[in-house]
Order: structure tokens, then sequence, then C-alpha cells
């Protein structure tokens, strides 16, 4: 995945969060603060957990396992084009485990691997108990009237 689409992924979940929170932009309020207050990892950080549980899972299945098979394909016969080579899964990997600290041999270890690999969220569950106001005039959903907020619990309200 590119550096702009997680980008635009985490804009998206941050004006999500906002929405969420009963925040806008207008309020002046950091993202990390808001985020520091509802207890959501970033997202480029769950997508590297996600990556790094597949790859400890490839890691620990048998060589003659199709997907391990595929490890070893290597195409020679292709000319490659102009310009810098795609960025490969090793290679995101790679810098993946660097940034955390690990090895391949570690993988082979489900227990200690997830623990490693672990982002913890610290959501609470159901605090955000929003009520949802009636469908605009135009009748369709996620459209609201100006200047609805949401009941927010203060949990999120308190020292911001």
């Amino acid at each position: 995945m590119k550096k702009t689409h997680v980008q635009r992924l985490m804009v998206a979940e941050m004006r999500m969060i906002r929405w969420m929170c009963g925040y806008t932009r207008l309020d002046k309020i950091r993202n990390v603060e808001i985020r520091e207050r509802v207890g959501i990892a970033p997202l480029e950080d769950k997508m590297r957990e996600i990556r790094l549980r597949w790859f400890g899972h490839v890691k620990r299945r048998s060589v003659s396992a199709p997907m391990r098979r595929c490890e070893a394909f290597d195409i020679l016969q292709c000319r490659r084009g102009r310009g810098r080579p795609k960025t490969s899964w090793n290679t995101v990997i790679r810098s993946d485990m660097k940034c955390l600290g690990l090895t391949e041999d570690m993988a082979q270890d489900r227990n200690t691997w997830r623990v490693r690999i672990r982002i913890i969220d610290v959501v609470l569950k159901c605090y955000c108990k929003c009520t949802m106001p009636v469908a605009a005039s135009n009748g369709k959903y996620g459209s609201y009237p100006q200047g609805t907020r949401f009941q927010v619990p203060e949990l999120f309200t308190n020292s911001i």
C-alpha cells in the first residue's frame, strides 16, 4: 500500500473519530489529544500488526505448503520496466520487523510473536453511545441537520 493511500485512510479515520466525539476542526484540538482520549491506536500501527500476524502465520506453515512455495518464485524471463521497482511484500515486512526489533526466527513461537507484534488499543467498549438523530429531510442516512451534536460521555469531554 502506498504512503498516499495510508495517509488518506488516516485522514478518513481521524474525521470519523472527530465525528464520533462531536469535535470539528474548528475546535482546534490536536489529533494526538483526541486519540489519547478515545484510546485508539494509529491506523498505520494496526496495519503493521496485521501484516506481521499474517507473516507469522505463513512462516509457521510447512515448507511444502502452497503459500510457502510462492516465496521461492523468481521471475527471470521478464524484463523490468523503467523507473524504481515497486515495493515488494518482503521489503515491507523487513521494514516492519526492523521497526519493532524482530527477527524471522521469532515467528516460530506463536505466543511470543503475538505478544511482540501486538498494538494495544485502549478502546472503551460501548462508551460512545451516540443518540442517532432522525435522518434529515432528504431521507438519506448519514446526513444530519446543521448543528447536530451527539451525546458524548464525560470521559471524552473532560480536560480537552
